[in-house]
């Protein structure tokens, strides 16, 4: 097979097609490299999964879990995959009949390479793809570590994922690989719980318990030997995934224990999303206990993250519980529960309209009360940011 202006016309192509993304995914890899030198980040970085440009997470059917890997790890890897896919379209463009090496020497093209560039091009495909939404957690991630401020997740596909608290045995082995895999479902279930996403949640939690049915001991063991010795630093998710394991076993009391070492640690951290969480499952754990500092604890939960829907509910459900219509409580509940609505319409709204359903009959009337106090919000919002 001869050369022909076609071939080097492809060959060309392709360079351009993979030599673009490999120079935009420099820059990350050059903050990756000085953060990694300064010793401000640790190799190989935070846990993340693959949601692919045809599949978000929020879309994919619940029992559907990807593995996490490390991001950094992942980074490089299909880094080097794309610079392999443009060194190997650049070079063969190169010698194929470009005047460059023309004087020097030419490949004449065979059919035996066309399998190799078959390889590069899948490759490259491939990479670019993963490297896309790699590149840009990387950058979230490294942007959030030299801002100071609380650093969001990773891996969130959601305003409130941001800023999940990761399970702190996710990046290692719990006993064997069914109840490692165990683990990730379970702390994917409860992420979808956090974000609104109940049903979801419920068949993630059912998945994990058949794959490990002493889940919460196993996870709790090793748990309580990482707070033994991990830094303050590391203490608020262990503290936090504590409690959330001992919710499950039904030991209330040690959950609140736990849950309120997590809120003191986070906050000591300035970290007033991930206390808001752990300040909410405090507040639920009192509420099942019946202990009226409940009520404390989700005040303090909206008060550190006013966005956090699921409190806003919480109260709302208290106050309409108790609040007769057009008394001051009653007018509290509705509050709230529009304050839940406008933190995410999407993910609260059919949860507020559920929890109205159950407590009274007289509920589409008050759901029109709460969505004129919607519409209210939302254009006093308008007007505060316009100002």
């Amino acid at each position: 097979m001869t050369n022909s202006p076609w071939l080097t016309g492809f060959l060309l192509l392709g360079t351009i097609l993979y030599g673009l993304p490999t120079l935009l995914a420099l820059s990350p890899l050059i903050r990756l490299l000085a953060a990694l030198a300064g010793r401000t980040v640790q190799w190989p970085g935070p846990l993340v999964t693959y949601d692919g440009p045809q599949e978000p997470r929020r879309s994919r059917p619940p029992y559907v879990i990807r593995p996490a890997r490390p991001l950094f790890a992942e980074f490089g890897f299909y880094f080097l995959g794309l610079v392999g896919a443009f060194g190997s379209f650049f070079l063969a463009w190169l010698a194929t009949g470009t005047s460059f090496v023309a004087g020097y020497f030419q490949i004449t093209w065979t059919w035996g390479m066309e399998p190799v560039m078959l390889t590069a091009m899948v490759a490259g495909q491939m990479s670019t793809a993963r490297l896309r939404q790699y590149a840009s957690q990387l950058t979230t991630y490294l942007d959030d570590i030299g801002g100071g401020g609380e650093p969001r997740e990773a891996d969130g596909a959601s305003a409130r994922s941001q800023y999940a608290i990761a399970h702190p045995l996710l990046s290692r082995r719990l006993g064997d690989a069914q109840q490692t895999r165990a683990l990730g479902v379970f702390a994917e279930a409860t992420k979808a719980n956090q974000d609104g996403q109940q049903m979801r949640g419920l068949m993630l939690y059912q998945e994990a318990l058949s794959l490990d049915p002493k889940l919460h001991q196993h996870a709790s063991e090793a748990l309580a030997g990482m707070a033994e010795r991990c830094t303050p630093a590391e203490l608020g998710p262990v503290a936090y995934w504590l409690g959330v394991h001992a919710e499950y076993a039904v030991d209330l009391r040690q959950a609140a224990a736990w849950y309120q070492r997590a809120v003191d640690t986070f906050e000591q951290l300035s970290y007033p999303k991930r206390a808001s969480r752990a300040c909410c499952n405090l507040g639920n754990v009192r509420m099942r206990a019946h202990d009226p500092s409940a009520m404390e604890a989700f005040e303090r939960t909206v008060a550190l993250d006013p966005d956090n829907g699921i409190a806003h509910i919480n109260i709302a459900a208290a106050y309409y519980n108790i609040g007769e219509p057009g008394s001051d409580l009653h007018g509290r509940a509705l509050d709230a529960f529009s304050d839940a609505v406008l933190a995410d319409p999407i993910s609260y709204g059919p949860i507020v309209i559920a929890k109205m359903r159950e407590i009274s009959f007289l509920w589409k009337d008050d759901l029109d009360l709460v969505t004129e106090r919607v519409e209210r919000k939302r254009q006093e919002r308008q007007q505060a940011q316009t100002a």
